[in-house]
């Protein structure tokens, strides 16, 4: 299998980046591989047996404790009786030890550098002196396996990385079966940026996430981190660390506008074969379903205008249907825009709009369109012990609707004063007390990577 050749290339590439630290000159040096598969440890010798002629394993021993399938030669065994101890204490030049059973020599085994399969991705092996990391490592023994040219093609060296150290705790073997994939399908010919994303995005179905050709968007490592966060929540049907209601999110389904990368309604025929998708994967998980949903079109099942329309879309289309000659007023008012991007200001505006007519606008709204105009233009009052922890808060919660609906977000704190003529002292106050704090968030969010920014009233600052 070729992921186990991969995994043991490496393991043999980190063992002697091992060795080589301990010194050339320094005696009995060692070093032990443990909790590889059979057909790893198989694979390992393989390469070890097609590397002995070279002066890099000169001296150095090479032994395993079991003679997995009858398939290890006699030169590489340990013998029974013999601990990792007395091969260390009689092996001068340097030992490798393969463990495939447990040993009994526990003291023996405290003293001595070991792989596990759980360190290969955890940089507990990376030597930056030496430009040795073990990701790198991995992709580029997947492309020898897999391809002809020697060295692997730049941009996909540097996009692989991005995938493996923007991954939450990835698995190895998951890990080498999508490089695997990802390699031995790459072109032979000329490839752009975006082509390699497509050909990454497809394969991350193999990471348990669903296919993602805009995973690297924005190209920020925390903001891809945050997009792989989503995408397998998502696949594992969690969203913001709690298990999702999979009958309502059914239910939701059809209620759904989806919307293609374009941020254009999909054809009738793409938008019913979708939500066909969307349903039969809340019912069954299987990944199959899975790969064929891209991650853009799933989280729009998540989005808080799952609905299709944006609030200021949703008051054009209700006035439309309503009185279509008043249409021209709203258009006057220029307020759609912002009410599609949750200006209060704007709702405000078009709730006190004057009209000539005896019905105002807003009347001409159904009542759950002009409750949510309501309850933008003069949210409810909330007390909160920390007024700071809530704003982080809602910032991290933009945050994660920018990844999907890739809009910047604009979070205003303004005030809101019932008589603004006459003056007000606790504007002051607040200033004096919490003005450098807001200050230094403001400031925060002004490099943010994810496109929220949080402006503030002068009166508070």
């Amino acid at each position: 299998m070729n992921s186990s050749k991969v995994i043991a290339l490496t393991a043999f590439d980190i063992a002697l980046t091992q060795l080589k630290l301990a010194g050339a000159d320094t005696n009995h040096r060692s070093f032990r591989v443990k909790n590889l598969t059979p057909e790893e440890v198989l694979a390992f010798v393989d390469v070890w047996k097609n590397s002995r002629n070279s002066n890099k394993l000169k001296g150095i021993d090479l032994k395993i404790t079991e003679n997995i399938q009858g398939r290890i030669s006699s030169e590489f065994l340990a013998e029974d009786g013999k601990t990792i101890t007395y091969y260390r204490n009689h092996i001068k030049g340097g030992l490798v030890y393969v463990e495939t059973k447990p040993q009994s020599d526990e003291q023996g085994l405290q003293n001595i550098f070991t792989l596990h399969d759980g360190n290969f991705l955890d940089k507990s092996f990376d030597v930056a002196s030496d430009s040795f990391f073990v990701d790198e490592k991995l992709i580029t023994n997947a492309w020898s396996v897999f391809q002809d040219e020697v060295a692997v093609p730049s941009m996909l060296l540097v996009q692989l990385k991005l995938v493996c150290r923007c991954l939450p705790s990835p698995a190895l073997r998951k890990f080498v079966e999508f490089l695997c994939s990802v390699v031995s399908a790459y072109p032979k010919a000329a490839v752009d940026r975006g082509q390699v994303d497509d050909l990454i995005g497809k394969y991350l179905v193999l990471l348990d996430m669903f296919p993602d050709s805009r995973w690297s968007e924005g190209g920020d490592a925390k903001r891809i981190e945050r997009r792989f966060s989503l995408n397998l929540g998502y696949a594992e049907l969690v969203n913001g660390g709690a298990d999702v209601d999979i009958p309502q999110l059914i239910r939701r389904i059809p209620e759904v506008q989806f919307k293609g990368i374009d941020q254009k309604p999909l054809e009738s025929e793409v938008h019913s074969e979708y939500q066909r998708l969307c349903s039969d994967y809340l019912k069954s998980q299987q990944v199959e379903t899975r790969a064929k949903i891209p991650f853009y079109i799933f989280s729009q099942l998540f989005l808080s205008e799952s609905k299709g329309f944006q609030l200021g879309d949703r008051v054009l289309e209700d006035i439309e249907a309503a009185d279509s000659d008043r249409v021209s007023e709203l258009v006057a008012l220029d307020v759609v825009a912002g009410l599609n991007v949750k200006s209060a200001e704007d709702a405000r505006r078009f709730l006190l709009s004057d009209s000539d007519s005896s019905v105002p606008l807003h009347l001409l709204l159904r009542a759950s369109t002009r409750r949510a105009v309501e309850r933008l233009a003069q949210p409810s009052v909330s007390r909160f012990a920390n007024i700071f922890e809530e704003l982080v808060e809602a910032i991290k919660y933009f945050e994660q609707e920018a990844l999907t609906i890739a809009n910047a977000t604009e979070l205003r704190v303004d005030v809101i004063d019932s008589n603004p003529k006459e003056p007000n002292p606790t504007l002051g106050l607040f200033a004096f007390l919490y003005g450098k704090t807001l200050l230094s968030i403001v400031e925060e969010t002004s490099t943010n990577f994810l496109g929220t920014r949080l402006t503030v009233d002068p009166s508070l600052i």
